[in-house]
């Protein structure tokens, strides 16, 4: 007896196979974000996706995506960063800058650079002070204020002595001279930041 012929397969049979043969072929080691960008597909059918023909995981999926987003925000910021060195920009804005990645190298051509910690200051005083706390080299405090457009000091000199025009004005900067100047003790020192003490972020 003559063995029952088998149905060729369907259409929908032959679409299915196209399809997974195409879906192993794509470069798995992209984020499912951009996959999903480039075949039009929302990130979650994707994942089915990749589940469905044996891709693995995207281990560096987040970190990736992280070290994108860092390299794009220091490229649109980079006027305002370029005076500073890489580690004060690591440690102003909490980014982790490994040696040799793209990003430390992209600041190492682009960051001028400076021995002195700008990313502390608090230029709500004035700039002669300021030259006193932090051993700074005559109207260096001035000209940094001016060349990156800082904002004027919350209190002025007349002479030698600030112009206060009340006891609380008075006190308020005495208590910012006394801060500054443990800023300063502690930077100097060499020690770690103490959590007490968080870099100062000029007034707008």
């Amino acid at each position: 007896m003559a063995a029952p012929k088998s149905m060729p397969p369907s259409f929908r049979q032959l679409q299915r196979a196209t399809n997974i043969a195409k879906w192993r072929a794509m470069d798995w080691s992209k984020q499912d974000g951009d996959l999903a960008v480039e075949m039009r597909l929302s990130k979650e059918r994707i994942r089915q996706i990749r589940m469905l023909v044996g891709a693995p995981k995207s281990i560096n999926h987040r970190k990736v995506r992280k070290h994108v987003r860092e390299f794009q925000w220091c490229k649109e910021n980079l006027n305002k960063l370029k005076w500073l060195s890489v580690p004060e920009v690591r440690q102003k804005y909490g980014l982790r800058i490994a040696q040799s990645t793209s990003l430390y190298l992209f600041l190492r051509r682009h960051l001028r650079g400076s021995k002195y910690p700008w990313h502390l200051v608090n230029f709500d005083l004035p700039s002669a002070v300021l030259d006193r706390i932090w051993r700074l080299p005559h109207n260096l405090a001035a000209s940094n204020r001016s060349r990156n457009k800082r904002q004027n000091p919350r209190w002025a000199f007349m002479g030698r002595q600030p112009k206060l025009k009340s006891r609380a004005q008075h006190q308020a900067y005495q208590r910012a001279v006394k801060a500054e100047e443990r800023k300063a003790a502690v930077y100097y020192s060499g020690a770690s930041y103490p959590k007490k003490f968080t870099p100062h972020e000029p007034a707008k």
